[in-house]
């Protein structure tokens, strides 16, 4: 698999969140996602990964970036790969959801969710990086 993309609906909840609940719920919430969208059958992703993570959000929010990630690499081990420490790059961002927003080359979960979701996480796991390049 060259690419493995899925959207999680919710606001998301990281290591400061004050509920233990909450944070349990969402990565659920991550692990329920990823679920249904990876390939029936197919192995975890092997070798160096990358994540791209997007938080798109409706208002304002005070998440700090780093803080939303760990808690959806965790959610994924065991499905797109066996453990988090295969991730060698990850790139994240919080966008404001704004009308009429568009996303070059997005795929066709990210399609439906902007035009769909209030607020919701967007995460492709892939193959790289190129170690001569430093990341943009």
């Amino acid at each position: 698999m060259e690419l493995f993309d899925f959207v999680v609906r919710g606001t998301p909840r990281t290591p400061q969140t004050k509920s233990p609940k909450a944070r349990a719920d969402w990565k659920e919430r991550v692990k329920i996602a990823a679920a249904s969208a990876w390939p029936a059958a197919a192995l975890p992703m092997r070798g160096e990964l990358s994540a791209r993570i997007a938080y798109f959000f409706t208002g304002s929010t005070d998440l700090d970036v780093d803080n939303i990630i760990k808690p959806i690499l965790d959610s994924l081990e065991g499905l797109a790969f066996d453990d988090d420490n295969l991730i060698f790059e990850v790139t994240a961002r919080k966008t404001q959801k704004v009308a009429n927003l568009t996303v070059r080359e997005a795929p066709p979960c990210l399609v439906d969710a902007l035009s769909s979701l209030p607020e919701f996480v967007f995460v492709r796991i892939g193959y790289g990086p190129d170690h001569t390049e430093l990341p943009k």
